[in-house]
């Protein structure tokens, strides 16, 4: 286990990193404050380590994300684009869903 908050590095010894969906649009000054993790994290897909995003957690592989207030904050900058989080202070109960357009076909998405 770790935390992408305020660890500054993942554990040792791994192969895989899961980042569940969570609820990164409450944490992202948090998130985007913890270069250290972002670094981490670019190091350990450069050199072959599995990732995998589920949900929101996705924006926070992209480049920055972009809040309701307009302001861009610097992500882990795994993913080439910008995650739009529109309710960045929603509470925990609150579902929310978005339409997503990739730029580019990959494994999971379709032009």
């Amino acid at each position: 286990a770790f935390s992408p908050l305020m660890d500054k590095k993942l554990p040792s010894g791994i192969d895989a990193v899961y980042l569940c969906g969570g609820f990164p649009h409450l944490y992202a000054s948090e998130l985007s404050a913890n270069t250290a993790m972002h670094q981490a994290l670019r190091k350990f897909v450069a050199e072959g380590g599995v990732l995998y995003a589920e949900g929101n957690s996705i924006g926070y592989l992209c480049r920055g994300a972009i809040l309701s207030s307009g302001t861009t904050l610097q992500m882990a900058g795994i993913l080439p684009g910008k995650a739009t989080l529109l309710l960045d202070r929603v509470s925990h109960t609150e579902g929310t869903y978005v339409d997503v357009n990739s730029l580019e076909p990959s494994a999971i998405t379709r032009q």
